[in-house]
């Protein structure tokens, strides 16, 4: 949604580090393999193959504006939440991203909350679909 405003080399160390937090509790689940395809139709990189190579301290480097940082943090709390379960690991990770990025936790509970709000307003979205069937 938000992965218009990074260039394209953000695109691909966001699409890295995507891979590296939909995997940071070993359980790539159905819906964040789905959100990394569509990620990488949005922003026309392949999904990687390889996430080992740079480090995420200097791949977090790439995004030293606000608004690839908001757009970036959006973006990975959207994924933490797809499958509706946190899980330790990916709140670390959601840490220390927000660490990185000079982000305050007032602001991750912010935009936490309003990705919680977007989720549930597209799960009831689809809903009116299913209703009467």
């Amino acid at each position: 949604m938000f992965l218009a405003h990074l260039s394209v080399e953000q695109k691909r160390a966001f699409m890295v580090l995507a891979k590296r937090l939909m995997l940071a509790d070993e359980d790539f689940a159905k819906e964040e393999k789905e959100i990394l395809e569509l990620m990488s139709i949005e922003t026309g990189v392949p999904i990687p193959e390889n996430i080992d190579g740079e480090e995420t301290k200097i791949l977090l480097e790439l995004f030293p504006d606000k608004k690839s940082r908001v757009a970036t943090m959006l973006e990975f709390i959207g994924i933490v939440y797809a499958d509706s379960n946190v899980d330790p690991s990916e709140d670390q990770f959601i840490s220390e991203v927000a660490s990185a990025f000079q982000m305050t936790q007032s602001e991750i509970a912010d935009y936490t909350s309003w990705i919680t709000r977007q989720i549930n307003l597209h799960k009831e979205a689809i809903s009116f679909f299913d209703e009467g069937e």
